[in-house]
Parts: structure tokens; sequence; C-alpha cells
């Protein structure tokens, strides 16, 4: 969309104002303790700081300008936790039980659990255990900047769409703001919700 996504206001309401960034990283604080942001570079970091609320802890990439799978190594390298639910950060309308759903899956699998939504893996709102790690080295070190790339290596377990519209009737955790027509979606979506909620 031309600037960083993470720092648009959001048009709801509940969001009082706050970012996506910010938004997301209260949401996730309210389902468990340990939240990281990772940001591509230092100077990204310093712009989110002031959108996330102190319990968030902040993370850079390892080595810069490597894509979102370097994020994903560097965020899993410093997350105390077996495993941990990634969030991009552009998903205005996760469902917290969506999410609280992701963390409670068993700690002890070691799979890497991907939602399919109509038959595209979301590796972006997905379940990794950190034992992946070597494998996220490997891919990096072959160049690879893409987390579908671990799909290839690692063990997966696929969370079907009736799974997930059991937490989440209309998907709308998976909406992506990418472009302006997704976020006339988004508004559409939020006009729709709190239509709704008013009957």
């Amino acid at each position: 969309m031309g600037y960083d996504k993470a720092l648009l206001p959001l048009p709801m309401a509940e969001a009082k104002g706050q970012t996506i960034l910010g938004h997301l990283a209260h949401l996730a604080l309210r389902e468990t303790p340990e939240v990281l942001v990772v940001a591509r570079d230092q100077c990204t970091a310093a712009l989110y700081a002031d959108h996330l609320p102190p319990a968030a802890r902040l993370v850079v990439d390892l080595v810069p300008d490597q894509g979102p799978l370097m994020g994903l190594y560097s965020g899993l390298l410093a997350v105390r936790a077996p495993q941990a639910v990634v969030l991009a950060v552009d998903l205005p309308l996760l469902r917290p039980q969506l999410l609280a759903w992701l963390l409670r899956l068993p700690a002890q699998d070691e799979r890497l659990y991907v939602p399919l939504v109509e038959g595209r893996p979301q590796v972006l709102l997905a379940r990794y255990p950190r034992s992946l790690l070597p494998a996220i080295a490997r891919l990096l070190a072959e160049g690879k900047r893409n987390p579908r790339s671990l799909l290839e290596v690692a063990p997966v377990g696929w969370l079907s769409e009736e799974e997930l519209r059991s937490l989440d009737p209309e998907l709308g955790s998976f909406l992506n703001v990418n472009t302006p027509q997704d976020w006339q979606t988004l508004e559409k979506l939020l006009r729709k919700r709190s239509q709704g909620l008013a009957r």
C-alpha cells in the first residue's frame, strides 16, 4: 500500500484509534504472556516501539532484508516457549478465540500447524515449533525467503476450514490488508459486524 501497514489506524470502535500493530499486540497479550514483535531492522523497531504495550518484546531480524523467513527464524530463536503462533501484522480481524485455539494445540506435538483457507496454506497465521529452527537455518542458507518453503521439509498438521469456521465463521481472521481494495473490504466487514451486533 506504499507505507507500513502495521502503523495504519484501525477503523474499529473497540480499537480506540490503535494501529493494527498495537491492536494485535494487545489482543495477543490477553491470550499469552509472551508476545514478540519482529522488526526487519532497528529503524523499524524504533517506529514500532511507540505503538506497543510495555509487555510486548521487540526483536530485530538477525540479518536485515532477508524476508519473512528470516523474521520467523529471528522470532523463534528469541521466544522462550517450545512453540509460537506467528501472526502477520496485517490481520486486523483476528478472532481471539482462533488465536487461543492455536496457542493451545498440544505443546509436545512438533508439527507445523497451518490453516488451509480456500485450499491455500496460511503460513503467516500458523503455529511453529522451535524444533524447526535447524530446518529454517538450512532454508535460509539456500537463499529461501518465504515461510512456505518449510511446507516441503517439515511435518505439517493441516487445519481445515471446517475447524476454522467453528471459531471464525466468516474467516475474517485471514483477511490481509495489502491493497486499498482490501481496506474497503475490511470496512464493509466491520459495518456488517456492527449491524449484526445492533440487532
